[in-house]
């Protein structure tokens, strides 16, 4: 049975990139490290009781941990928080259009970023302007 009554601005559709555009994770870094190392990873913790009424066990919990939060590096920080915006996908397809496969300094992850504010409409399914295909 056919949908009716559905305004095409408010339908949900998935942004997938398009082919032309994806990349291997694993052809790229980012300041000697792969994207997956800056994940954030869930870590089981122990929290003591501190003497909360009706518990007298120390109690499991899991959290998030987020790798950003050791490095001491400012530059390394926010270039990788600026990318993460992105999300991975965006990130990789930038990349591959600027012909670049190691983000290693400000300067590159900026100009990821400013290609991404330029492109980032033409990298999914369907959605071409004027088409620029990656190298």
């Amino acid at each position: 049975m056919p949908l009716t009554n559905i305004n095409e601005d408010d339908a949900q559709i998935p942004n997938v990139i398009h082919e032309d555009w994806q990349a291997d994770v694993n052809d790229y870094s980012f300041f000697g490290q792969n994207w997956q190392d800056y994940n954030p990873y869930p870590e089981e913790q122990t929290v003591p009781s501190q003497g909360r009424p009706g518990q007298y066990e120390d109690e499991t919990v899991t959290v998030f941990v987020d790798p950003l939060d050791t490095i001491e590096d400012d530059m390394v920080r926010n270039s990788i928080t600026s990318l993460r915006a992105w999300g991975q996908g965006p990130v990789l397809a930038a990349m591959k259009g600027l012909g670049i496969f190691e983000v290693n300094d400000q300067e590159t992850a900026d100009q990821v970023v400013n290609w991404l504010g330029e492109n980032y409409n033409n990298i999914f399914d369907g959605v071409y302007d004027s088409v620029i295909f990656p190298r």
